[in-house]
């Protein structure tokens, strides 16, 4: 599926969560995945990456 060739952004709680319990977490970009992957394998999703440098410019 597409985005499943990048390491996406999501928040720590539910990546936390998800870890623990199990099931899926939303990216920033809105793609759901499991994160049982070694995130630093794949490239960051561009679209995560432009998310995050915005909020940061927003402060």
């Amino acid at each position: 599926p597409p985005g499943n060739d990048f390491a996406h952004y999501a928040r720590h709680e539910e990546i936390v969560r998800a870890s623990i319990e199990g099931g899926r977490v939303t990216a920033l970009c809105g793609y759901r995945f499991e994160p049982v992957r070694d995130p630093q394998r794949f490239p960051v999703c561009p679209k995560c990456k432009e998310l995050v440098e915005l909020a940061e410019q927003l402060g």
